[in-house]
């Protein structure tokens, strides 16, 4: 994830990359079932959910991404504080590779 304009914290400027080990925990996740066209368009729908969760990654910071590896239907099974590891999703987009996070269990 590329560094961000300013700090969250003390709104410095001085900024840098940070090498994180993506991994972290499920901090909260939302399953849905009427997505975006994009979404739509991967095979998603009332039928076939997919879940969007926030990360709290090992390091501290919270990112958010895809849940992957788990059981969209049944989102009572999936558990808050789950270890994740990242999972980079690659998607062709017109002849241009787009990457998403993603994240699936540990």
């Amino acid at each position: 994830v590329p560094p961000r304009k300013l700090c969250i914290k003390c709104n410095s400027t001085d900024v840098d990359w940070i090498e994180m080990s993506g991994n972290g925990q499920i901090a909260a996740f939302s399953c849905i079932s009427v997505g975006t066209t994009f979404m739509v368009e991967k095979g998603y729908s009332m039928k076939k959910p997919y879940c969007f969760s926030v990360i709290k990654l090992d390091e501290g910071p919270m990112v958010s991404g895809q849940l992957l590896g788990v059981d969209e239907s049944k989102p009572d099974t999936i558990k808050i504080e789950t270890p994740v590891k990242i999972k980079f999703i690659e998607t062709d987009l017109k002849g241009e590779t787009r990457v998403d996070l993603g994240f699936e269990p540990a």
